[in-house]
């Protein structure tokens, strides 16, 4: 294998032949870097995706006749099988249709040409309706569940042809406790060790030879000149078996139909053949038969490894396959065969009822949160084994942790000033492979580097200040971000300034060779941030875009940047080398590791810089607006060019997967709900609330003149009445920033150079602001600026200006207040139908695709966040994906309830007693009684000045429904149809449910009256058997996966709690958030001294009838 150095200038030779910038499209630029690409996916996906894979040699052959059998295709009126793969890029309009015959099997035959085509031969079956027209055709598509097939031909020479028969079942969808079984936590971690060997990379030479089919009865190859006499078939056998077990083996007889006396003695035919375990509970064996045994009749059971004959009949334990017997049979011109069952292996009734459903316990903690007495300041990888003692002890099997990638966008920016906190939130992405450098452990690179020193060379002094920064460090509670970052910077440099860089080289080199289509082109972003002194690459002159081409010209051997690219190289392979060292300790402790998938990546970052063209450059993501938020959230982030990224197959997003796949057994995909449609913001926009979802349908100006909007125009620019205006507060200072409309007295609109949130910012300069007072006044003012200048009801659709969005959340402004009552009832049907029934089945099907498609590249265990007002197909996607959601009790989705049935939950899903972004338990119940006690002044405020207007006489008291409520035909369910995309009942069914107006009681005495059971008045503090009862409950859920947040395990003791406010990791609408809680006490101490309280803990799992290992 080459070396860093020998690659980077060969690459640079072959590059010198082009000097035009734009030959970075050409194809020896594509092919470089597609050729490293391609070999690190096929270690990534090989049989740990979900193509079952079957790989195969043809001898003697250049094209092979491929016959399809499917059996037990679901029974459905004028509908036909079709084969769809790449041969038709998986086209329904050009699949092979099956014929069907009176035996029940679908059949046909297909030409497969290797001059022409790739050896990989993918495929599936597809129910298709007949006699329908295009577009209705796609949408009543009935796919095989969960089974992509995958078939490896090699070819060795091109003589004659190759008949090969594929004999399938139809895969039916697995149950959710079947499915939960075959991802990737029970190879990687349950399992591994006991039944199935570690999956080590293989050499090129291995995998070669690992595509021979090899011959397990006698050693001959199939179709060989030593067994001409005798016409055989190579039979590979397949099947699916869950819950096989530990130390046991899925096994098969085979029993020819017409065996001779002759071949009795030879025992030719097949008893209890072990079968290999393959990943995600595939069994396979390869076996060599005689075409004139056929028919065959062959059986499946579980058995001990290595059991002989006699002894099986003895066996108490024997498992065997409830399926009816299988037959097998044979054409005399078939060469190979591949017998497929994915439906797996039955289990008897009686061995059913006595498997356990499948349940584990979890915690949530951020790597950055962690605290022992070898970390520096912050939580390391090296950290999470400790951690993952403590869980083992607790019975909790799966560690969540928030994102781990580089975000230091900030951390080298000379124009920044100030203490840098940006840097610290983990959902800014710098590079979507890239690690974070504060997490590497400082102390195992200095004994490291001790270790190659000669006798000559000095101690550095390094272990010392370390150790002197640690004891500063430990005294500050939470984590100095900036600090840390800076300190374990330097020492990094230092540490690589004495390394020998031949040694160096060559001990990362496979790491180099692995990682190096995206490693080099982050290395040379981390090095020009750096040079330029930003992270804006407006600023960055000839480098402000980059081709691959480029990036490989400057990170060669004879580059001015290259040593600094070998350190940024250099930082990250210790960081993977220490992460999958904490990693596999975690799998030997049967411990999984949930990592998290943040939706977007920055704009600074090496993704964007290389492949601008996957992105929305011109638009921000962030999430809409709510009642509970009105302003919503801008990320500052570009959202995605789906239409670009579906080119290649979805090739950006599956290598990320791939990547995390490298770590990680589960996952949560951050935002969901954006893979449907994201909420746009406009760049000229400080705050989330001016923006649309994309993709999304737009309205033209025939459908809003259908709805009473005759001049949509008037209603795209914000129009502000003199009587909205806060003039006891601000006086006269609005003028600065408001025009009075001509003709149209006591009605403004904004001046040109204030017209958006950014230039209202802009006028700002808070820093000559001397006195509290007025700066605090010029804050409000600039928020009551933003509010205004958000006034307008439509938004021009970017591609079409003659259409346009309606501005979600409208009737909780001020703004819709102002609206006549006529106007006010308009813009409701007009949100009914927009954020409804118009989207629902456009964005189930955008949505569908896009995951599906890269989610079929993992198998690794995902877990959805869907947390906010999501539209109506989000959960039948996600369930007919089999990807579990995130529930939280207090976050219902209900409008006739406050809270969740925990035992309702469905068994696939994910139950959280809070995350990251919203209060934990402690904290929820004292915002709680806060909000209560403020809503019901607000009450009281209310009917007083009801009360007062009509003793004066303005308003009668039949007025008093347009006093208390924005809009007094409006229904509970219209007011939730907007966001949460319920469909529009009929107007009778509105009427109806007008009348049964449902009150509900205080949140506070409901959860602690009934769902805690207690009794007495509601306490002003959730003590600590408030939460051992919630932590129980939660324990006792229908859900799968109970995760709950550190700090709400520690809430069952009071010695181990903080300040509720200090506990809190993120608050989403604060966009100078600081992530900086760190648990309070080391885990070496949380282990040694509180003994008691983890027992309790694993005490409680016991009960709950969770597992533990």
């Amino acid at each position: 294998m080459s070396s860093f150095k020998e690659t980077t200038e060969k690459r640079t030779q072959q590059f010198k032949k082009t000097t035009n910038r734009e030959t970075s499209i050409d194809k020896r630029a594509e092919d470089l870097h597609d050729r490293s690409i391609n070999k690190r996916e096929e270690k990534l996906t090989k049989n740990r995706n979900n193509f079952e894979e079957n790989e195969i040699t043809i001898e003697k052959t250049n094209q092979v006749i491929i016959h399809f059998q499917v059996s037990k295709v679901p029974e459905r009126e004028k509908t036909c099988v079709s084969v769809l793969g790449n041969f038709n890029n998986y086209e329904p309009s050009s699949g092979l249709p099956l014929t069907k015959q009176s035996n029940g099997l679908w059949t046909g035959e297909l030409i497969y040409d290797l001059a022409i085509e790739e050896p990989s031969f993918r495929y599936r079956y597809v129910l298709v309706p007949t006699l329908v027209d295009e577009k209705k055709r796609d949408e009543l598509l009935k796919y095989e569940e969960d089974c992509h097939r995958k078939l490896n031909i090699r070819k060795e020479n091109e003589e004659e042809k190759c008949v090969l028969l594929l004999n399938d079942s139809w895969n039916l969808k697995l149950s959710p406790e079947d499915f939960v079984q075959q991802t990737t936590p029970f190879y990687q971690v349950f399992y591994q060790g006991k039944r199935r060997r570690k999956r080590n990379l293989k050499t090129e030479e291995e995998v070669k030879n690992s595509l021979k089919w090899i011959d397990c009865c006698n050693s001959k190859k199939c179709g060989s000149k030593e067994n001409e006499k005798e016409e055989s078939v190579c039979v590979r056998f397949i099947v699916r078996a869950l819950k096989v077990p530990l130390g046991k083996f899925v096994k098969i007889e085979i029993t020819p139909s017409n065996l001779e006396e002759k071949d009795k003695e030879k025992e030719h035919f097949v008893k209890g053949k072990q079968m290999k375990p393959s990943h995600y509970s595939v069994w396979k064996t390869e076996i060599e038969l005689q075409k004139r045994h056929f028919p065959i009749k062959y059986k499946y059971y579980i058995g001990i490894e290595n059991q002989k004959e006699e002894e099986k009949d003895k066996d108490k334990d024997i498992i065997r396959d409830q399926t009816a017997e299988r037959t097998l049979e044979l054409s005399q011109n078939i060469n190979y065969l591949v017998e497929s069952d994915y439906n797996g292996f039955q289990y008897p009734e009686e061995i059913k009822k006595q498997m356990e459903l499948w349940k584990i316990a979890g915690v949530c903690v951020p790597v950055f949160s962690l605290r022992t007495y070898d970390s520096c300041g912050v939580g390391e990888f090296l950290d999470l084994k400790k951690f993952a003692d403590w869980a083992y002890d607790s019975h909790l099997h799966l560690i969540q942790i928030l994102p781990i990638n580089d975000s230091n966008v900030i951390a080298n920016n000379e124009t920044f000033e100030g203490e840098n906190w940006h840097d610290s939130m983990p959902y800014t992405v710098l590079s979507s492979a890239a690690l974070n450098p504060i997490f590497v452990n400082l102390n195992r690179l200095v004994n490291k580097e001790k270790q190659n020193q000669t006798e000559n060379e000095t101690e550095s002094g390094l272990l010392e200040r370390i150790e002197k920064k640690k004891q500063e460090f430990d005294k500050e509670l939470d984590l100095n971000y900036p600090k840390v970052i800076k300190f374990k910077m330097e020492i990094l440099e230092e540490i690589y300034s004495n390394l020998d860089k031949d040694e160096m080289l060559k001990e990362m080199d496979y790491f180099f060779h692995d990682n190096k289509h995206w490693l080099l082109s982050y290395a040379l972003l981390r090095v020009l941030i750096e040079i330029k002194g930003t992270a804006d690459r407006t600023q960055w002159d000839e480098y402000e875009t980059i081709t691959e081409e480029e990036v490989y010209k400057l990170t060669n051997a004879n580059s001015k940047y290259y040593d600094r690219v070998l350190f940024f190289c250099w930082i990250q392979y210790h960081l993977s080398v220490q992460f999958t060292e904490a990693i596999e300790y975690l799998a030997s402790k049967k411990i999984v590791l949930m990592g998290d998938l943040p939706i977007g990546v920055d704009f600074c970052s090496a993704d964007v810089w290389l492949h601008p063209h996957l992105f929305r450059l011109n638009k921000l993501a962030g999430a809409h607006p709510d009642p509970g938020n009105l302003v919503g959230q801008n990320w500052f982030f570009p959202t995605y060019n789906w239409d670009e990224i579906a080119k290649d197959g979805y090739k950006w997003w599956r290598q990320r997967f791939g990547q995390m796949e490298k770590y990680m057994q589960s996952l949560r995909i951050d935002h969901i709900l954006g893979f449907f449609r994201m909420w746009e913001v406009y760049p000229e926009q400080i705050q989330g609330n001016i923006g649309c979802f994309h993709k999304a349908l737009p309205f033209s100006v025939e459908e809003l003149k259908n709805f009473g909007i005759d001049n949509p125009e008037e209603w795209v620019e914000p129009i502000i009445q003199e009587e909205c205006l806060n003039r006891d507060k601000f006086g006269n200072r609005y003028e600065q920033y408001l025009d009075q409309i001509e003709n149209k007295a006591g009605y403004y609109k904004f001046k040109e150079q204030y017209d958006t949130q950014k230039k209202i910012k802009n006028s700002f300069n808070f820093k000559e602001i001397k006195e509290e007072k007025e700066r605090q006044l010029q804050n409000d003012l600039m928020n009551e600026l933003f509010e205004l200048v958000s006034w307008f009801a439509l938004l021009k659709d970017d591609n079409d200006p003659e259409k346009y969005h309606p501005r979600i959340c409208i009737r909780y402004t001020k703004m819709y207040e102002q609206l006549p009552k006529n106007i006010r009832k308009i813009f409701r049907e007009i949100s009914r139908v927009y954020f409804g029934r118009r989207h629902d089945k456009y964005w189930e099907k955008i949505g569908r695709e896009k995951i599906s498609r890269i989610v079929d590249t993992t198998k690794m265990l995902l877990i959805a966040e869907d947390s906010g007002f999501r539209p109506k197909c989000v959960p039948r996607v996600l369930k007919q994906l089999n990807i579990p959601c995130m529930h939280v009790e207090r976050m219902t989705r209900s409008s006739q309830t406050n809270f969740d049935v925990l035992e309702e939950y469905e068994y696939l899903s994910y139950a959280a007693t809070s995350t990251h972004d919203i209060e934990n338990l402690v904290l929820w119940w004292q915002e709680n009684l806060k909000w209560e006690r403020d809503e019901e002044l607000a009450k009281i405020a209310k009917d007083k000045l009801l009360k007062e207007r009509i003793e004066k006489g303005e308003v009668g008291s039949e007025s008093s429904e347009d006093i208390t409520s924005s809009d007094e035909d409006e229904t509970e369910t219209e007011k939730n149809t907007e966001e949460n995309s319920i469909e529009i009942e009929s107007e009778k069914v509105r009427k109806k449910k007008k009348k049964k107006s449902i009150v509900k009681p205080k949140r506070s005495v409901q959860y602690y009256h009934q769902n805690l059971g207690r009794t007495g008045e509601v306490p002003k503090y959730f003590d600590t058997d408030m939460a051992i009862v919630t932590i129980r409950r939660y324990l006792n859920s229908g859900s799968f996966l109970t995760v709950l947040p550190i700090q709400d395990w520690f809430s069952m003791r009071q010695e181990l709690r903080r300040k509720p406010e200090e506990e809190r990791i993120n608050v989403p609408v604060n966009q100078t958030q600081q992530w900086r809680y760190r648990m309070q006490l080391k885990i070496e101490d949380l282990i040694k001294n509180q003994k008691q309280f983890t027992q309790s803990i694993a005490t409680m799992v016991e009960k709950s009838n969770r597992l533990h290992y």
